[in-house]
C-alpha cells in the first residue's frame, strides 16, 4: 500500500480544499446572477439630451452594438445592458430634436409615476451635429479655418439648457430619482478644453441650474467618447486614443453599477 508523506498529505487535502471553495464560490457567483438577471426588476435609466449629442450612438457603444449611426431617433427606443453583478439596465432613449416636445413628455411622465430609476443627461459642450450640418459645415466654422465659432457652441449649449430643465422642471419632493449622471460626449472633440469644459458642468451655468436637486439627488458628471470621428465632416486635431476612450467606458459602466441598489 502506498503512502503520502505527511507533508505531501496536507498539501493534497489543502489543494482540494482550495478547489472546493473555488468551485463553491463560483456556483454561488453563477446563482447570484442568474437571480439577479431573472428575479430582479431592471433599473431604468432616461437617456436626454439635445438633438445632435449622440445619444443613440452613446447607447450602441454602451450596450455593445458598436453601429455607427447618424440616424435620429424619432420615438423612444429601449436598450438593454447587463451589468457584470446580473443586474439588467434599460435605457429609455428619446429623442431630442425641439419637434418631439410631446414624445419627451410622455417619458418624463413615467418619470413623475416613480417608473425611472436615474437619468443619464447627455451634452458635448455645444458640438451638436447634424445632417445638415456636415453638408454645410461653414455653419459652424470660421471661414478657412478648424477652428469651431464660439456663437455656434453658445448657441447649441442654450439648446442643451433647454432639454435639460424640461426634466429638472419635474423634479420635486414627490418624484423620487436616485441619481443623474450628466455624460460630457465627444470627449474627442472638447477635450484640449477640458479644464473650461468641466468648470462649465460642474461650477457654470449648466450646475446652477441642477443646483436645486443637490440635496435630493445625487449627481455626477463623467466624460465620454462614444466614437472618435471628425465634426461635421471637418477634420479636427487628434487628442483622444482608443484606450482613453475605452477608460472612460469603463468607469461609467463601473458607476453605474455601483448606483444600483
Amino acid at each position: 500500500m502506498l503512502c503520502m508523506d505527511p507533508v505531501s498529505a496536507v498539501e493534497t487535502f489543502s489543494t482540494l480544499v482550495t478547489g472546493v471553495e473555488i468551485a463553491s464560490k463560483i456556483k454561488v457567483n453563477r446563482i447570484k446572477f442568474i437571480w439577479n438577471k431573472y428575479c430582479r426588476p431592471r433599473i431604468r435609466v432616461l437617456i436626454y439630451g439635445d438633438s445632435g449629442v449622440g445619444k443613440t450612438q452613446f447607447l450602441n457603444t454602451l450596450t455593445g452594438k458598436n453601429a455607427y449611426t447618424v440616424q435620429r431617433t424619432r420615438s423612444v427606443q429601449k436598450y438593454f445592458l447587463t451589468l457584470s453583478s446580473g443586474r439588467v439596465v434599460e435605457f429609455l432613449d428619446t429623442p431630442g430634436h425641439q419637434t418631439a416636445g410631446v414624445i419627451r413628455g410622455e417619458t418624463l411622465d413615467e418619470m413623475t409615476r416613480g417608473k425611472i430609476n436615474g437619468i443619464i443627461n447627455l451634452v458635448d459642450y455645444g458640438y451638436q451635429d447634424s445632417d445638415e450640418l456636415q453638408k454645410n459645415p461653414d455653419r459652424a466654422f470660421n471661414v478657412d479655418t478648424k477652428e469651431v465659432k464660439e456663437s455656434f457652441l453658445n448657441e447649441n449649449r442654450k439648446l442643451e439648457m433647454s432639454r435639460t430643465e424640461e426634466f429638472v422642471g419635474r423634479i420635486n419632493p414627490g418624484v423620487k430619482i436616485d441619481w443623474i449622471i450628466t455624460v460630457i460626449n465627444k470627449a474627442d472633440v472638447w477635450f484640449s478644453d477640458k479644464d473650461d469644459v468641466l468648470k462649465h458642468y460642474t461650477q457654470g451655468e449648466y450646475a446652477k441650474l441642477l443646483s436645486s436637486l443637490v440635496h435630493s439627488v445625487k449627481l455626477y458628471t463623467l466624460p465620454f467618447c462614444s466614437v472618435i470621428t471628425p465634426f461635421a465632416n471637418r477634420e479636427m486635431r487628434l487628442i483622444l486614443s482608443e484606450r482613453d476612450k475605452k477608460g472612460m467606458f469603463e468607469t461609467l459602466v463601473a458607476h453605474i453599477e455601483s448606483l444600483l441598489p
